[in-house]
């Protein structure tokens, strides 16, 4: 089943952040002149920050998004901000910036993390001026009245009817390949619904957006500081998930669990997990099959009820805290959740079986079944004490809890 949590938390932030330009630049918030003289300038320095933030994480496309966006804000407010909609500044300028940025930026997506100062990072630097390149050229007053008049022409040429660009500023071509761009990013979030893959699809839209509103007061830079902040958003969202996150399983690692510990009250229990006979899923089947093992109790953990939370301890050890909650109510929880995990079924492919299915029924022999593996685990559950006064001690006793239902048998909950 799809899990429809990822995206919808990694769209959350591009979303909030558009919904906010748009009621800062309506006036909506009721902000001062003071502060609104200063929000033409915001995108410079998100543009500081974002490209900063790319160089410390050695995140090219981070970096990479961030400086043309910085350079459109200046771009715009210096050539469009007040000039007439008329003359090759307007009909062949903005036309071939509206064109060529939808175009770099979603080359940037395909860009690898290999270091901005390495050759491939100074090869997307040279890459970066197309833009600006393609914008001096169509306005140099070195090239014939006559040349800007066929090349204006050419940007503005129409592939449908005037009902695709009747609303836009931006050229017919200027909104396909907008949308086109955006259909494209939007497929890859739902493939891959990381924060970052969310910050670049915001990013295209907020562009869009903020060339659409050129002339229209703050408009632009308001939308272009969207932009920038979904993808400083994202870098640190990316930057959480590498410092709390369990890459295997998705779940909040050891530091994550250590911080919560510093959160908790008075009241609360702690409960350890260990897979039963991990090793020996490793040794038997190789530890491809172990991480599919982990990742499938992992899942069931994160659905535990009580308001508990889980954390992936290290190795096949898991950790599960309660705040508020005492160790007998814990327990009819964590009893509920063994007998899930217990009774889930883990299907090990049979190695014979092809990667693909022949062609021809007949000749792919009798069915073969896949192997049913059982999985199971044991805990152990402790709350505070005079004992136990803190929660690195209740986790001890949780653990010296789980030793006692492995010697009863395994597959068991023990207090």
């Amino acid at each position: 089943m799809w899990d429809f949590r990822k995206p919808v938390i990694a769209l959350l932030a591009p979303t909030l952040l558009v919904v906010l330009s748009l009621a800062v630049a309506g006036g909506h918030l009721g902000i001062g002149l003071s502060v609104q003289g200063i929000l033409p300038n915001l995108p410079y320095g998100l543009s500081i920050l974002a490209m900063a933030l790319g160089l410390w994480f050695k995140r090219e496309r981070v970096f990479f998004t961030a400086l043309p966006l910085g350079l459109v804000n200046v771009t715009m407010l210096n050539l469009w901000q007040q000039a007439p909609a008329t003359g090759p500044l307007w009909e062949v300028g903005f036309a071939a910036l509206c064109i060529v940025l939808p175009l770099y930026l979603l080359s940037v997506t395909f860009f690898q993390d290999q270091g901005i100062f390495s050759r491939s990072g100074l090869t997307r630097l040279l890459w970066l001026f197309l833009p600006v390149i393609a914008v001096v050229v169509a306005v140099d007053s070195t090239v014939p009245a006559q040349a800007q008049k066929w090349l204006g022409e050419a940007l503005h040429a129409r592939l449908f009817s005037t009902d695709v660009d009747f609303w836009s500023h931006l050229p017919q071509s200027a909104i396909l390949l907008f949308g086109l761009s955006m259909l494209f990013l939007a497929g890859r979030f739902v493939i891959n619904p990381t924060p970052m893959e969310g910050a670049m699809l915001g990013a295209m839209g907020a562009a869009w957006a903020a060339l659409h509103h050129v002339g229209d007061g703050a408009m632009p830079s308001l939308l272009l500081s969207a932009a920038l902040m979904m993808v400083i958003v994202a870098v640190v969202q990316d930057a959480y998930h590498m410092a709390f996150l369990d890459e295997l399983t998705g779940l909040p690692g050891r530091r994550a669990l250590f911080a919560d510990f510093r959160r908790l009250g008075q009241r609360y229990s702690v409960a350890m997990v260990d897979i039963d006979h991990f090793k020996k899923f490793n040794d038997t089947y190789g530890h491809d099959i172990g991480d599919q093992v982990l990742q499938m109790v992992a899942s069931r953990l994160e659905r535990v009820t009580g308001g508990g939370r889980s954390f992936r301890y290290g190795g096949e050890e898991f950790t599960i805290v309660f705040p508020g909650k005492d160790v007998e109510t814990v327990k009819a929880h964590l009893e509920a959740l063994r007998e899930i995990i217990a009774g889930s079924n883990f299907l090990l492919r049979d190695e014979d079986r092809p990667d693909k299915a022949p062609k021809d029924r007949k000749e792919a022999g009798p069915a073969k079944k896949n192997k049913n593996i059982r999985v199971t685990v044991s805990m152990g559950v402790a709350g505070p004490s005079v004992e136990y006064p803190d929660p690195d001690a209740v986790m001890k006793a949780a653990d010296k809890a789980l030793y006692k239902a492995k010697e009863a048998g395994r597959n068991r909950v023990a207090a």
